[in-house]
């Protein structure tokens, strides 16, 4: 293990972007599930900078020749984890979103079915969408505006 200027300038460098990262997941409140691959870069920076001798073993232990092509190998690899894993994150919150937006365009039409007209009376009426608990079908066509809606 040879210690040079240019390795102990790439360990600190590791060290403080891990420092700052922790400030922001602390700060921030960013979540450590996203923060948790920089974390593995940034700690593995520091400790490959100082001990090269360990990523020479974890190369020889998987059978490449060449440093550069395992680091490669391994950053695509880490590359393709994330993407799948933002992929599904992003497939969830669509599902999510499509299951908010019916259940407020439901609520919306009971709201207005129940709001009183200008005699008084309730629009409700007596056919087969009158009863809450009953699903309605494409007939939800617009939404009230709300006070969060701004127009532009």
């Amino acid at each position: 293990m040879k210690l040079t200027a240019f390795t102990i300038i790439i360990c600190i460098f590791a060290i403080v972007g891990l420092v700052r990262l922790l400030q922001r997941v602390a700060q921030d409140g960013m979540a450590l599930r996203s923060a948790s691959i920089w974390i593995i870069t940034w700690s593995s920076l520091a400790v490959f900078s100082i001990f090269p001798d360990l990523l020479n073993e974890l190369v020889a232990a998987a059978g490449m020749e060449d440093r550069l092509f395992f680091v490669l190998i391994i950053g695509v690899m880490g590359l393709t984890a994330i993407v799948f894993n933002l992929a599904s994150r992003m497939d969830r919150m669509n599902r999510d979103i499509g299951l908010v937006i019916r259940e407020l365009a439901i609520a919306n039409y009971r709201v207005d079915k129940l709001k009183p007209d200008s005699s008084g009376a309730s629009q409700r009426s007596s056919g087969p969408l009158s009863a809450p608990d009953e699903a309605i079908g494409n007939d939800v066509v617009s939404m009230r505006p709300h006070s969060f809606d701004h127009g532009g």
